[in-house]
């Protein structure tokens, strides 16, 4: 596709369409308009509404959309053209090596968020309020660029903090680039006021199948909820091309998806509180194996949720144990 010099806004979005068709993106139109919109931005420097897009549809195409537009052609990953995905409606810097937010997580994010709300309250009024310390933990294992993490973060930032409470999110991930990126987040989110200043967000890099790194971060016994959207799709699975994009290993683990899950689940003993709430995201093939893993780890009231697609997508549950109760530290 090339554009002469007076090929407007509308013409080049009419013709943008059908080539991604061609090209196998699902979401041609909305690509085109979003493609659209950061080339417009680039351009002038202010940002660009839906509105605004239809409002200048006589106004000459910038040349760099036939550049942005190829490169989706190619199947690159929409949210790595623009550097950023979405979380829970905030734009979440992403860079290549890492693996991209994608909005289907955003359902794991507001359950955790929601169980947190709910542990939060119980800190603020009654008998509860004298017995748990008033700091809420959350540990987020597998975190990326900070998907989960800085999803919940904002989550309760808007919904409210209690004077009395605090909350601290811990997010752990495998690769320095990820830890490097997710601090990078926290700080551009905190201060664009996404995340209040009484949510205390750290990421740390560590190994969740290896209890010698959460011992050493002194993490043991220590989440009032415990999430993870970890590497869990079978190798043999065929996956998008944008998918295949991201780090091998953030996506796949191994024949049977639960490489990883496996050893994840005795981690999730380790650094649940005695009484705790748990959350994980699975492929859609493996939510029995995923339920039974945690069961088998003292996780109880396991819960299957389906995406809107009604696709298995993650379990929920809780953990119930004596507080003297000491997990098996590998």
């Amino acid at each position: 596709m090339a554009l002469s010099d007076a090929t407007t806004v509308s013409a080049a979005l009419r013709e943008a369409v059908p080539a991604l068709v061609e090209a196998g993106v699902e979401s041609a139109a909305h690509d085109a308009r979003v493609l659209m919109a950061a080339a417009l931005e680039q351009e002038t420097g202010t940002t660009v509404s839906p509105l605004d897009l239809v409002m200048c549809g006589g106004d000459t195409a910038p040349a760099l959309f036939v550049e942005l537009l190829q490169r989706r052609i190619a199947r690159e990953p929409l949210q790595r053209i623009l550097g950023h995905g979405s979380v829970m409606g905030i734009d979440l810097a992403v860079t290549p090596g890492v693996f991209i937010p994608r909005p289907e997580t955003d359902l794991l994010i507001d359950w955790v968020a929601r169980e947190a709300e709910r542990r939060v309250s119980r800190r603020e009024h009654g008998l509860f309020s004298r017995l748990l310390e008033p700091t809420l933990t959350i540990v987020d294992l597998c975190s990326g660029p900070g998907t989960v993490a800085l999803g919940v973060a904002h989550e309760l930032s808007v919904r409210g903090i209690p004077e009395k409470v605090s909350v601290r999110v811990v997010g752990l991930e495998i690769t320095e680039e990820g830890v490097h990126l997710a601090r990078r987040n926290a700080g551009s989110w905190v201060d664009d006021g996404h995340v209040d200043s009484r949510v205390q967000v750290q990421f740390h890099r560590a190994d969740v199948s290896a209890p010698a790194d959460i011992v050493a971060l002194g993490l043991v016994n220590s989440a009032d909820i415990v999430a993870s959207n970890p590497p869990y799709v079978p190798e043999t699975t065929p996956v998008s091309p944008e998918v295949a994009q991201d780090p091998h290993n953030a996506v796949f683990s191994g024949a049977d998806g639960l490489a990883l899950m496996r050893p994840l689940a005795g981690i999730i003993e380790l650094v649940a509180a005695p009484s705790a709430a748990v959350a994980v995201e699975h492929d859609d093939s493996t939510g029995e194996a995923v339920r039974e893993l945690l069961v088998d780890a003292g996780v109880s009231d396991v819960v299957q949720h389906r995406d809107l697609a009604g696709r298995d997508r993650f379990v929920s549950g809780q953990v119930h144990r004596d507080p003297g109760h000491r997990p098996v530290q590998g």
